[in-house]
């Protein structure tokens, strides 16, 4: 009984774990087109924003007027992403058992 216990909480530790770095990498990646953007167009530009989250915005910054940073963060959409990589995470884990069954 406690090594079934046992094993399903390591299951669900995988699975948060294994969605959270999903979660890091796709932010990380929706980021990546403004890293290398050059500081004038960030500020002078009025249509520039910076979003951050794949598939859902949850983070976006903005300039109203020139050098004035406006941001926002969006609950609904952060936890929409989390939701969606944590299914992700455990079809990952369920599929890669699968294989190691079917190979073992």
């Amino acid at each position: 009984m406690f090594s079934s216990i046992k094993l399903a909480s390591y299951s669900i530790f995988k699975i948060i774990l294994l969605s959270i770095l999903l979660f890091s990498t796709s932010s990380f990646f929706s980021l990546l087109p403004y890293i290398n953007l050059p500081k004038e167009i960030a500020i002078y530009d009025s249509s520039f924003s910076l979003k951050i989250g794949l598939p859902f915005t949850y983070y976006e910054e903005f300039f109203v007027e020139c050098c004035t940073p406006n941001s926002g963060w969006y609950l609904k959409p952060l936890i929409a992403d989390f939701i969606i990589y944590t299914i992700i995470g455990y079809l990952i884990l369920q599929l890669s058992q699968k294989a190691k069954n079917y190979f073992s």
